[in-house]
């Protein structure tokens, strides 16, 4: 197995400029506002500290700054922090944690997990037994990876992980006997589009009653009254066809019907024939923030894209219910056919 090494944080010389450049920032702020020096008499000797202070705390960061990475290996993943090196074996990989957060979310509850609100973010950890102990675990951040990196890291985890427990003889056999998926594509829209058509409702209502606000404001300037209420309008039937636009996207990709069998992984009657395809990525069953999807890549770096919508608990005919074992049967015909297969993570 290639060597594979990911960083989790930033450089040294990037850790020591952010941090001289940031108390230099707010050095020279606190000093304006708090110390307001005497133009042509202590300005200059204040200034002259504060960059003596940035510096000195650009050089503190110099010698605390520890370089962290992730090195995957043949026997497992290295956890380098510093000088001090923590070995965990794919048998000690538990999983992740993925968190998108809300600003919005974060105010009222205190916990940031993203539903509803402003984005501005997510965070991406990933769980490790810990080797020696029996029941007691640790979480590495690696919020620091792009998404794509992360995903990558992952799927590396993942397939060794299968490999070692699940790819026997049998399983070797599995395909040979075709396996069908069908996907209730009719109901999956029907359920979809109503859900749609009802969050269309609540953007036209919540835009009447704002116009109608207008108009108690602003009934004295007729002029300002017809532009905001013309804005108000245009925002509103922008962000609708947005979203009719979105869903009929949504409707074009749900399939009706997956094969995989020894040679080729079929959707709709297109054929992905193993020695043409050279990438597979899926969203994870149990994710509800975001739909979920089949993406194949295939040799000549052309994507198809195939969306069995996002995961509703509380109606489960939302979405394609036997998801979670199409997801498994793609999951080990691509590893046996050492086909790229990445979980959509991030």
């Amino acid at each position: 197995m290639e060597e594979r090494t990911y960083r989790l944080n930033g450089t040294r010389t990037k850790s020591v400029a952010v941090a001289v450049l940031g108390s230099l920032f707010g050095l020279f702020i606190l000093d304006m506002f708090l110390f307001e020096p005497i133009p042509n008499g202590t300005l200059l000797i204040n200034m002259i500290i504060v960059v003596l202070l940035s510096v000195g705390i650009g050089v503190l960061v110099y010698f605390l700054h520890k370089d962290r990475f992730l090195k995957l290996c043949e026997g497992g993943i290295d956890h380098i922090n510093g000088k001090n090196v923590t070995h965990y074996s794919f048998e000690d990989f538990l999983g992740t944690n993925v968190v998108k957060h809300s600003i919005i979310n974060g105010i009222f509850t205190g916990t940031y997990d993203y539903y509803n609100g402003i984005y501005i973010g997510t965070s991406r950890y990933i769980k490790f037994h810990v080797p020696g102990s029996e029941n007691k675990s640790v979480q590495i951040n690696c919020s620091a990876l792009k998404a794509d990196q992360f995903d990558e890291m992952i799927a590396y985890l993942s397939k060794n992980e299968f490999e070692q427990a699940e790819k026997t003889e049998a399983v070797e056999s599995y395909f040979e006997t075709e396996k069908l998926f069908e996907i209730p594509k009719q109901t999956i829209i029907k359920k979809n589009k109503s859900a749609a058509l009802t969050v269309n409702a609540i953007i036209i209502i919540a835009a009447i009653l704002l116009e109608i606000l207008f108009i108690v404001i602003f009934k004295e300037s007729i002029l300002t009254l017809i532009i905001i209420c013309l804005v108000t309008a245009l925002v509103a039937g922008a962000v609708i066809a947005l979203r009719i636009k979105s869903f009929n996207k949504f409707r074009d990709q749900v399939p009706e019907k997956i094969t995989l069998d020894n040679y080729t992984l079929a959707v709709d009657g297109r054929t992905f024939p193993t020695e043409r395809t050279i990438k597979v990525v899926m969203t994870p069953p149990s994710y509800d923030t975001k739909d979920r999807l089949l993406l194949i890549t295939t040799n000549d770096k052309s994507v198809a894209t195939f969306n069995f919508a996002k995961l509703n608990k509380s109606d489960e005919g939302m979405s394609y219910p036997d998801y979670p074992s199409l997801y498994n049967n793609v999951k080990l015909w691509c590893l046996q056919r050492n086909i790229s297969f990445m979980a959509s993570l991030s």
